[in-house]
């Protein structure tokens, strides 16, 4: 019982599913119904209208449901109103700022103006940037450390914390440097446009994806410096990373796939290529050190390191 009273033989109680741990094995609490029209009035509401009570019990439902509704209105009328959440549009500033970090990325004067700016649009990522730049890798107070890791939780996309994405990140100053991702399919094609879209991954330098990167990377990485992908197809990779330097392919290239990354690559050529398996070596190999300044192979053995 909800109440001290008790409840005479033939009253009518009202059955709640109850299972809040404080009775072993409770299935039910029972309320007498002056009790429950006070604190479950859409409990009582919701028996009254699928009849499931007794009418001797219960001699006037209309006047009955009429008091309930009365009853409900008021608790509603009583809630407090939620604070509206205001969506602050793009800023010029930060906006400003953000392109700095895509050339350099580790500019502590950029990033401390960003800070500043993004504290007083009430973006958490003012305060974590602020704890990044005083803070040591692993070192600083521990309160200031727990503090950093409750906001780079918070600020994590949320798919990184699933199974299913297998995802890991190494976190820089205020923004994720590096990813880490497991096989995407099937989920790349429906899950990963919308990822890659959050806002700690915009000055990603790093991204590994051990398996088919899809038609989902496109251009949401400005300041990727290094991209490594398993297997798939070479003409899913983008374009439009003005700043990529390193590549590293597990998938097997042929002759016909370096003609199509240099076309995707087009007058760029990047610092470094790393490759595993190639059909027609020799062929594929002079092709590809066109596109580099230096092309390196590698086994099975060492395909998961860089």
């Amino acid at each position: 019982m909800t109440c001290d009273r008790e409840i005479p033989r033939g009253y009518p109680r009202i059955a709640e599913p109850c299972n809040d741990g404080r009775i072993p094995n409770a299935k039910y609490q029972y309320h007498c119904l002056e009790c429950a029209i006070e604190q479950q009035p859409k409990l009582v509401r919701e028996i009254l209208v699928s009849e499931t009570f007794d009418e001797g019990q219960v001699p006037d439902a209309t006047a009955l449901k009429q008091e309930l509704q009365d009853r409900i209105e008021a608790l509603e009328a009583k809630k407090p109103v939620p604070p509206r959440r205001v969506q602050l549009g793009p800023d010029r500033q930060v906006e400003s700022l953000m392109q700095q970090l895509y050339d350099t990325p580790d500019d502590r004067d950029v990033l401390a103006v960003l800070a500043d700016a993004l504290t007083e649009r009430g973006d958490l990522r003012g305060e974590l940037i602020v704890l990044d730049l005083a803070l040591g890798p692993d070192e600083g107070d521990e309160d200031q450390e727990n503090r950093r890791n409750e906001l780079r939780y918070r600020l994590l996309p949320r798919v990184c914390r699933s199974e299913v994405a297998r995802a890991i990140v190494t976190w820089g100053f205020g923004f994720i440097d590096h990813a880490v991702v497991g096989d995407t399919q099937p989920y790349g094609g429906k899950l990963f446009p919308d990822v890659w879209s959050h806002g700690s991954l915009r000055l990603l330098r790093e991204l590994t994806v051990n398996g088919d990167p899809g038609d989902w990377l496109g251009s949401k990485f400005p300041a990727l410096r290094r991209l490594a992908i398993g297997y798939g197809r070479l003409d899913s990779l983008p374009s439009s990373l003005p700043r990529l330097e390193e590549l590293r392919l597990t998938c097997r290239v042929d002759r016909a796939g370096a003609e199509l990354l240099a076309a995707v690559l087009g007058d760029r050529k990047l610092a470094r290529i790393e490759l595993g398996h190639m059909a027609r070596p020799d062929v594929v190999r002079e092709r590809l050190a066109q596109l580099c300044d230096e092309l390196v192979t590698f086994t099975d053995n060492d395909r998961a390191t860089w």
